[in-house]
């Protein structure tokens, strides 16, 4: 669960600095949307982490 909280933190860290970034260079929709892509993915991929783990302790509780 440490390795979890881990790259939550530092997914949702790339992901601000990513859009800050682009809100600094000068938005566009393209730009609002690939950030919204990105940002989606990084939540499937903590989404898909999350039910990996947990059927990884329920196994070894068995």
């Amino acid at each position: 669960m440490a390795i979890v909280a881990v790259l939550l933190v530092w997914g949702t860290y790339a992901a601000g600095q990513f859009v800050l970034q682009e809100q600094l260079l000068g938005g566009g929709v393209a730009k609002v949307v690939v950030a919204g892509v990105l940002i989606g993915g990084i939540g499937l991929a903590f989404g898909l982490t999350f039910v990996a783990v947990r059927r990884l302790v329920a196994r070894n509780r068995i």
